[in-house]
């Protein structure tokens, strides 16, 4: 499952990571269980990001890979 966030956005949403990890949204939280206990996904709000301990790895860069609504604030 790390491996699908590879040069991706370090922000996401329920709805993002249903959809990049092949899940429904219902189930989605059971999916990342695992990515929260081990530490690769931080709940942050109604978010989650990945520490910056991986991104560089995996060439995942800063922002969010959803939409807020209005302007798109980058960290």
């Amino acid at each position: 499952m790390i491996e699908k966030f590879r040069d991706g956005k370090a922000e996401h949403s329920e709805t993002s990571l249903a959809e990049l990890l092949g899940f429904q949204q219902q189930t989605i939280r059971a999916a990342i269980k695992p990515l929260l206990e081990i530490g690769f996904l931080e709940e942050v709000g109604s978010s989650f990001k990945i520490p910056m301990l991986y991104r560089d790895g995996l060439r995942i860069t800063q922002g969010k890979a959803f939409e807020t609504g209005g302007t798109e604030d980058d960290e």
